[in-house]
């Protein structure tokens, strides 16, 4: 396996991947990273583990609030004070905030140890825990502090997904059709069938992996997102903002749900750029959008604040200059378009009308 590759294994059996695989890579010892609702809810289906029920395990507290340097110094102090050592192997069993963070733990103890990410999200498993993009937040800046460090390993499991709650799952969907739209038509529509496809836990588990594997082929391509791996933030530059103003709002919307708006906008600055059709983009939100995902708690007011939001990037080139990454057509994405105010004014009016907003 190349430097930057990493393995996506889709299972059905995830407790007896995680021992073959340990078994294989042969570890001075191993360490369990995972959170008390994953622990408590989760867990017990890898009971035939023996690298699960054995190894030390590192609980932390569930939530965005504890990505942070407390909880980053204590797994710390754990690994320290529990003898592990740089040719150890932590795997991270959780959501977003765990791979995050553990992940983070990975790439800083002894100066980097191997971990394996196994996401019990389907948001998770197509975004989170793949990209090797590690992290902790600061204060209320989101991921400030982190690194890129690859898992050696990423294990897909749809039978970790069935105690998620149906709005984590529609979360997790939002950042599939993204990928679907990045990858090729096909995988697009496969994806697009949302009653199948959130119905068939074998189809979700599949059309998750192929997700992950589109997601770390871009990554090992252009680890440190400097060309190819922009594509990746479709529908984010739009959908963080949507997520800021909602949170603020005090009506939070999960990622994947705002990405799935964000798309939208997406589009339109598609059509505007590019003359994407707006044959797909009229079937997207009224097919898909509306019908599935919950109601954008941002509205027409809101568009200055998104405006600046949108300015205040972190991936933007030159500070207060939007870059989109577009589609010239599906599977056709083009990274570092800038849209001028009026372009982005545009498109944001445009996304509320279509939406009723």
């Amino acid at each position: 396996m190349a430097k930057n590759d990493t393995r996506i294994v889709a299972t059905d059996t995830p407790g007896r991947t995680i021992d073959e695989m340990v078994w294989k890579l042969s570890p001075a010892s191993s360490v369990i990273i995972t959170d008390r609702n994953v622990e408590e809810k989760v867990l017990s289906r890898l009971e035939s583990s023996r690298v699960v029920t054995e190894s030390q395990r590192i609980v932390l507290e569930p939530g965005e609030a504890n990505k942070n340097l407390q909880s980053l110094a204590d797994v710390w102090w754990r690994l320290s004070t529990g003898g592990h050592t740089r040719h150890s192997l932590i795997i991270c069993i959780g959501g977003g905030m765990v791979t995050d963070l553990g992940g983070f733990a990975a790439a800083t103890f002894k100066r980097g140890v191997r971990h394996i990410n196994v996401p019990t999200s389907l948001l998770g498993a197509v975004d989170a825990a793949i990209g090797g993009k590690t992290g902790i937040d600061l204060g209320e800046m989101k991921n400030e502090i982190g690194t890129f460090r690859m898992p050696h390993a990423v294990i897909v499991s749809a039978n970790l997904f069935s105690t998620l709650p149906q709005h984590e799952l529609i979360s997790g969907y939002g950042e599939m059709l993204k990928t679907g739209m990045l990858a090729s038509p096909e995988l697009y529509f496969d994806i697009a069938d949302a009653d199948r496809v959130l119905s068939d836990t074998l189809l979700m588990e599949n059309l998750a992996s192929e997700c992950a594997r589109f997601k770390s082929a871009i990554v090992a391509a252009d680890p440190w997102e400097r060309g190819v791996r922009k594509i990746l933030n479709l529908g984010h530059t739009a959908g963080h903002a949507f997520e800021l103003v909602a949170l603020s709002k005090g009506t939070p919307l999960p990622h994947g749900c705002a990405v799935a708006y964000g798309l939208l906008t997406t589009l339109i600055a598609s059509k505007i750029k590019f003359d994407f059709p707006t044959s797909f983009i009229q079937s997207y939100t009224y097919s898909v959008l509306k019908p599935l995902f919950p109601p954008l708690p941002v509205g027409c007011g809101d568009r200055d604040k998104l405006m600046e939001l949108m300015a205040s990037d972190k991936k933007n080139f030159r500070h207060g200059e939007v870059a989109f990454s577009l589609l010239r057509g599906l599977g056709d994405a083009v990274t570092d378009v800038v849209l001028s105010p009026v372009e982005l004014e545009t498109a944001i009016d445009l996304t509320f009308e279509m939406l009723g907003r």
